[in-house]
């Protein structure tokens, strides 16, 4: 009887979200952040522009929130990594917000009109990031033309870029960390699948 190898999974900028381990997974967690090995024995502190991993090793990657993150020179190098290390038939998710639609947010929200200071922080955040850290500062803003672009550029040109409405409900892939199951999106987000040739 052949022994099951479990796939490998990527939480690629994970922040303070751990995935352990499942009987059919063996997740690695990565960040460019100080986590002790004792808090998370599956966690690798490094950048996402030089992901610590051989190529063609891993066969699904998270990226929840992560891209718009990055400086806008930066982002085609996190897809070229992730391209790097995906194994041919690999999948990789991205989920970022949608600028578009937070400026419409904010449009809507007719601040000029009746002042709400809830409203401005709330669509604030929403654009600029919640700033609490370096790290929490949005820096380029996500559409899916971009995306599209960037993924044909870097060689992932089989990828499905769909739109989630903002107060929706939130997508599910594995690896993402737990929601209340009333829980919706704050603002519009793209959710990219990609997958290696």
């Amino acid at each position: 009887m052949k022994k099951q190898t479990k796939t490998i999974s990527v939480n690629l900028g994970c922040g303070t979200h751990i995935n352990k381990d499942t009987k059919t997974e063996r997740w690695i967690n990565i960040d460019d952040f100080e986590l002790s090995q004792s808090e998370a024995p599956n966690f690798i502190k490094g950048d996402v522009r030089n992901i610590p991993l051989e190529s063609n090793s891993v066969d699904y990657i998270l990226c929840d929130q992560v891209l718009e993150h990055m400086a806008m020179a930066d982002v085609p190098v996190v897809l070229y990594e992730v391209r790097r290390i995906l194994k041919p038939g690999g999948k990789a998710v991205f989920i970022v917000p949608d600028f578009e639609g937070a400026t419409k947010q904010w449009m809507n929200a007719n601040l000029n009109v009746a002042f709400d200071p809830l409203k401005y922080h709330f669509f604030s955040e929403v654009i600029y990031g919640n700033q609490a850290h370096d790290g929490e500062y949005h820096k380029t803003p996500m559409c899916a033309g971009y995306l599209h672009y960037l993924l044909n550029m870097v060689g992932m040109p089989k990828h499905e870029i769909s739109y989630w409405p903002e107060f929706g409900k939130i997508p599910v892939f594995p690896g993402m960390r737990p929601y209340a199951s009333t829980a919706t999106l704050r603002n519009p987000q793209l959710v990219v699948e990609v997958y290696k040739v």
